[in-house]
């Protein structure tokens, strides 16, 4: 279920409730859960993997590894816990990433991606908030991505030619089965910025592509004396299958 009222999901967890994640369902029957509180012993994230309910007061980091199935869940869904991440974290193959509630902060040291895949597999995001000043939020070299959900989340665009939301290698094709933006703010604060693109290069395709409900304010693919918003559609691939109730805003030049 999806609680936005209640301050204790890993009770609720443990009561044998489904925890949502980009419509996707965790519960107890599959995965055993850790809550990590202030003053737990241990704030290590395993690279076996498993669920972790963090508390907001609590901060996590996730440095330059290989996990298993791995969720990490701000306890509180009205407060955002911070994971710091100081390396490009990849997920196993045919594994998923999945983060709910929390602040996803770019460590010191990390380089060029958030997060890469191995071979196959998942990253889930919901109700997160990023700044992605590192260019590309998802990378996968050469290798097909099963599913890419961001929902509910806010994408700070702090400069230009950054983000990029899934990155390829160049001149490297790849497939994502599906790829689905939903209810999502992805904007610039300070002025204009240029260069956002959901993709890097034409040789990135998506089965199935939802772009629903989102908000764009002040990005744009590149500078252009015309009405912005209507360029901003063009960069989406033609494989696009749902463009549907979202917001454009931004400056009309002539």
């Amino acid at each position: 279920s999806d609680f936005t009222q209640v301050n204790d999901l890993y009770s609720l967890y443990n009561m044998g409730y489904d925890i949502m994640i980009a419509g996707k369902a965790i519960n107890k029957d599959k995965y055993a859960a850790t809550h990590i509180q202030v003053d737990s012993e241990s704030k290590t994230i395993a690279k076996a993997g498993g669920v972790y309910f963090v508390d907001s007061d609590t901060e996590l980091t996730l440095t330059a590894e290989t996990y298993n199935n791995l969720y990490i869940i701000g306890n509180n869904p009205l407060e955002k816990t911070v994971v710091n991440i100081t390396g490009t974290v990849k997920w196993a193959t045919n594994n998923t990433l999945g983060f709910k509630n929390i602040d996803l902060k770019e460590g010191t040291g990390l380089n060029s991606q958030l997060f890469q895949a191995v071979n196959g597999g998942s990253v889930l995001i919901d109700n997160c908030k990023l700044n992605p000043n590192k260019y590309t939020i998802i990378y996968s070299y050469q290798s097909a991505i099963q599913e890419v959900r961001i929902h509910n989340s806010d994408i700070l665009v702090s400069k230009d030619n950054s983000p990029v939301i899934i990155g390829a290698g160049n001149g490297k094709e790849i497939t994502v089965s599906t790829i689905e933006l939903y209810n999502n703010i992805i904007y610039s604060a300070e002025g204009d910025k240029f260069g956002f693109r959901i993709m890097n290069h034409t040789g990135i395709s998506a089965t199935t592509l939802t772009i629903e409900k989102n908000t764009f304010a002040n990005v744009y693919k590149k500078s252009l004396n015309i009405i912005n918003s209507i360029y901003f559609l063009s960069f989406f691939p033609k494989k696009t299958k749902n463009f549907l109730h979202n917001i454009l805003t931004c400056k009309i030049i002539f």
